[in-house]
């Protein structure tokens, strides 16, 4: 009888989790896309604004990415979050840098520049940038939207690559 009962048992779990794997919900079009690993440096893209615009999210078939102190990351397996129309697509096709260190979904918040920002701002911005670099890859950088000639425009929104990864310090104000 004991072992009816473990047999039993054992069987319901087995056709409870079976139906649960069958019965999920479809997967978006954006999760056939070619997974993305972690790339060396040597292999990271430099996005101009307009390039990076390309991955808002608003077409199902294109990876989605954001950036943060001029890095670029690669959202798209957080489509429930980042994609067209869900709560933080504003973030998305852009540097967010001032909007995620003011935690503001203005869309005029939505910009790279972070230097004027409080000491308490600059620490939540280091802080959304550690929890991107571990989540998401990082896949490349954004140049500053600024740049109006060659010269300008190859060069990445960051000096120095290590730059992007340093905290930010709050200046003293004398």
């Amino acid at each position: 009888m004991f072992q009816f009962l473990v047999i039993g048992s054992a069987a319901v779990v087995v056709l409870y989790y079976l139906k649960r794997c069958l019965s999920s919900p479809t997967v978006p079009a954006v999760s056939k896309l070619p997974s993305t690993s972690p790339i060396s440096p040597k292999e990271q893209k430099v996005f101009t604004p307009a390039e990076l615009a390309e991955f808002d999210g608003s077409d199902p078939t294109r990876p989605i990415y954001l950036a943060i102190k001029g890095d670029v990351f690669d959202v798209t397996r957080a489509v429930d979050f980042y994609g067209k129309g869900n709560s933080y697509n504003l973030f998305t096709g852009k540097d967010a840098s001032r909007a995620l260190a003011k935690m503001s979904l203005n869309l005029e918040d939505c910009v790279p520049d972070y230097e004027d920002l409080s000491w308490g701002e600059k620490d939540s911005l280091n802080a959304w940038y550690a929890s991107f670099s571990q989540k998401y890859p990082r896949i490349g950088k954004v140049l500053r939207s600024n740049s109006h000639d060659k010269a300008a425009q190859d060069t990445p929104a960051v000096d120095a690559p290590a730059e992007s990864n340093k905290p930010l310090e709050a200046k003293k104000v004398e």
